[in-house]
């Protein structure tokens, strides 16, 4: 169809080829860009389609990313709910938000969200989302917190966490910074989580997301799990520990080094436990004896960490467990603390060199031995 052909034509055709055009939305979009006359005569025509037509009409606008008459559609004025409310559209129930989002077009999304009354839905977000143009979901979300300034006080923690699950590393700093999103709540809709959204950060091993979470004041670092585990001992609980990780969470000072989980163990106790770590090695699987200890190394360098902290289910130290299970590179480390006890005694009434002794470790009971020795000495000394 030529539009410039119609501009020609007699106001009195024009009714006629107006009319022929009824079922049409985009050859009434064309014409009403031949002048004022005519673009009067389209929208009237438009005017007075069905609703469901006008629907059907617009979400084939938007699916074909035909901006024109979408524009013309918008112009007629159209019920909002025309836009917000899903209907059958190309086999599967959309408004025209959705097909907005799957046309992945920008400045479509921004006219829908120009116009009055025109509303995502929590689905529509949800879609934003998960979206891989993320350009589209602040979009949306402003012009839903517009309609409905609470919306993030039900939703937001449900936000976050698709979010976070789905790396959405430009999306995560919209929602945190919004007043409504509880960034350590664990529950959604009454349900509880298993993990505060920093946890669940660590859980992915996701050092990009946990130093974007980090970045926000209203974060708990020290918030814990249903076990009592703070986000450090999720991380720590692996071995070998994941030093990246590890690094962006001892870096932070809100941190606190010696909160218990629900077994009573700090996070320096659990970096004291020694496991066996097998690994193959052209082809043929071996056994590593000795742990990664940087975890171990950056948690004494922390300001106010407690090296002589006791367990709360046999009252054992890191120096105890260390001993126990042969961690001799553990107990260097521990014994380099200028406030280190070696003369505590746990529950059973045993110091750590007793330990040692008990389980057959005699190199770890002679280097309590020595370095007990030292630090006799060093007491005598007048300074």
């Amino acid at each position: 169809m030529q539009v410039q052909k119609y501009s020609q034509l007699p106001n009195e055709l024009m009714h006629g080829v107006l009319s022929n055009l009824k079922d049409d939305a985009k050859s009434l979009a064309a014409m009403s860009a031949t002048g004022k006359h005519h673009r009067t005569h389209a929208l009237y025509t438009f005017s007075s389609f069905p609703d469901a037509h006008k629907q059907q009409q617009l979400l084939k606008a938007v699916y074909e990313r035909d901006e024109t008459t979408i524009r013309f559609i918008l112009s007629s004025r159209i019920h909002p709910n025309l836009i917000n409310q899903p209907t059958s559209f190309q086999h599967r129930m959309h408004n025209a938000w959705a097909c907005a989002i799957s046309s992945s077009r920008e400045n479509i999304v921004n006219m829908l969200a120009s116009y009055p009354g025109a509303v995502p839905t929590l689905e529509n977000l949800t879609q934003g989302l998960l979206h891989h143009q993320s350009s589209l979901f602040p979009i949306m979300l402003n012009k839903a917190l517009s309609a409905d300034p609470n919306l993030l006080h039900s939703e937001g923690t449900s936000m976050l966490n698709s979010a976070i699950e789905s790396r959405k590393y430009e999306i995560v700093p919209i929602l945190i910074q919004h007043t409504g999103v509880d960034i350590n709540n664990t529950q959604i809709n009454g349900h509880q989580l298993q993990l505060p959204p920093l946890g669940r950060a660590i859980q992915y091993d996701d050092e990009k997301m946990v130093n974007i979470l980090l970045t926000s004041p209203n974060i708990d670092v020290n918030k814990t799990d249903q076990a009592g585990n703070a986000p450090l001992h999720l991380l720590l609980r692996d071995q070998p520990p994941r030093r990246h990780l590890a690094q962006s969470l001892l870096s932070d000072t809100r941190l606190n080094p010696n909160l218990k989980n629900a077994e009573g163990l700090s996070p320096l106790h659990m970096t004291s436990r020694y496991r066996p770590m097998p690994f193959v090695h052209n082809q043929h699987q071996v056994t590593v004896y000795q742990p990664d200890m940087k975890a171990m190394e950056m948690l004494l360098k922390y300001p106010n960490i407690d090296v002589n902290l006791q367990d709360n289910h046999k009252g054992n130290t890191a120096l105890h467990i260390c001993a126990k299970s042969g961690n001799s590179k553990g107990i260097e480390l521990l014994l380099r603390h200028p406030d280190i006890n070696l003369n505590i005694k746990n529950r059973q009434g045993e110091t750590a060199r007793d330990v040692a002794k008990h389980y057959k470790n005699p190199a770890i009971s002679q280097m309590l031995k020595q370095d007990s020795s030292l630090l006799a000495k060093i007491k005598k000394w007048k300074i």
